[in-house]
């Protein structure tokens, strides 16, 4: 990971919602800024017939792994946090996984995502 590299505007692809809801694979925008040894964001998520959910504020980190890793709310009414994790690939891109375990019933969905700096 090149940390140096995460504060900006981050934007791509979530492919975690239902495909067969029409809601994936879904815009994702990540607003990274450094604060400290963490950086400090927001976080949109748009479908494709154009509404979404967020902003959210997110507190990013690096794992013991060295991955970047934050959470944000699913769903407008926080039914839990979304888990996300990436790594950088080698041109540049995060490249990571969104998890999400459903409190009450322990339903889990997973999804991929890839962002790239915005230009």
């Amino acid at each position: 990971m090149r940390w140096d590299a995460l504060p900006g505007i981050w934007t791509g692809e979530l492919r975690f919602y239902p495909e067969e809801w029409g809601q994936s694979p879904a815009k994702l925008r990540l607003e990274l800024a450094r604060a400290g040894e963490h950086y400090t964001g927001v976080l949109r998520v748009t479908f494709p017939e154009g509404n979404g959910e967020g902003p959210f504020p997110v507190r990013a980190e690096r794992s013991p792994e060295g991955t970047l890793r934050f959470t944000a709310p699913f769903g407008t009414n926080g039914q839990g946090p979304v888990r996300y994790e990436a790594v950088m690939d080698g041109n540049g891109r995060l490249v990571g996984t969104a998890a999400y375990e459903d409190p009450t019933t322990l339903d889990r969905m997973l999804g991929s995502w890839t962002l790239e700096p915005a230009r």
